[in-house]
């Protein structure tokens, strides 16, 4: 396991992601989870990621 905070990076080094923030929010494929909607769930507010608002 590891914990990583560059979310510019995680599609390209990760198969599988845990997204948690005070609860589990997500698990699984990164494909399936690194989602918009996921990353709104974590941080709460608007986030740019490689050009993607989330």
């Amino acid at each position: 396991m590891i914990v990583h905070h560059d979310l510019n990076k995680v599609k390209n080094y990760f198969d599988q992601l845990v997204i948690l923030n005070q609860y589990l929010i997500a698990f699984g494929k990164t494909e399936t989870i690194f989602t918009q909607a996921n990353l709104k769930k974590a941080y709460g507010e608007t986030v740019f990621i490689g050009g993607m608002e989330a």
